[in-house]
């Protein structure tokens, strides 16, 4: 009786979290959609919304929402352009939640910042190899070879990925801007 009224007031108290947490998400998503330069006092609330989702991934490492809560705060990181800490929670969520369909998800997301924010290219190939060595059904790990060999050269890599499929833009382009394309 007592372990099953332990269980149930866990579960209660979970379930607070949950409602707790995506309460503050859902007034979070409304301020970035008002204004994506977060004030101090909103820099605040998205800081505290980030403690939040790490404190529930770490309380119940073994729930479906612990890895999303992770690569969320992630995603906060990157509104605030805190790319650092974006890739130690990237990091922290692959390391802990391998198996997660977001693990593939956040390597690939890690290797982008590292190019495109960090411009950090060895980083970024190095998040790359691990996503083709982990995950090499993954649909991150498409093309991943030539994604590697073209890290930080995103026209090299169109241009190899273009050639490799046999079509030539500037044909792509023409076609497009042709009348019977307009006419379409």
């Amino acid at each position: 009786m007592i372990s099953t009224l332990v269980i149930f007031s866990s579960c209660a108290s979970r379930d607070k979290e949950v409602k707790e947490i995506y309460g503050k998400s859902v007034e979070m998503d409304s301020i970035l959609r008002a204004n994506p330069v977060l004030a101090m006092e909103n820099r605040m609330k998205a800081d505290e919304l980030i403690e939040e989702y790490m404190a529930f991934a770490e309380k119940y490492p073994e729930d479906s929402l612990s890895p999303e809560f992770m690569f969320k705060s992630a995603m906060i990181y990157h509104i605030t352009t805190e790319f650092k800490k974006e890739l130690e929670t990237l990091d922290k969520l692959v390391k802990t939640f391998p198996k997660s369909e977001l693990a593939p998800q956040a390597l690939a997301t890690a290797a982008r910042v590292s190019e495109g924010d960090m411009n950090d290219i060895e980083k970024s190939k190095s998040y790359l190899i691990q996503l083709r060595d982990k995950y090499p059904e993954s649909v991150y790990s498409v093309n991943i070879d030539m994604q590697i060999e073209y890290a930080g050269d995103a026209e090299g890599l169109l241009n190899a990925i273009m050639a490799k499929k046999g079509v030539n833009l500037d044909e792509v382009l023409d076609a497009a801007d042709s009348t019977d394309a307009m006419k379409k």
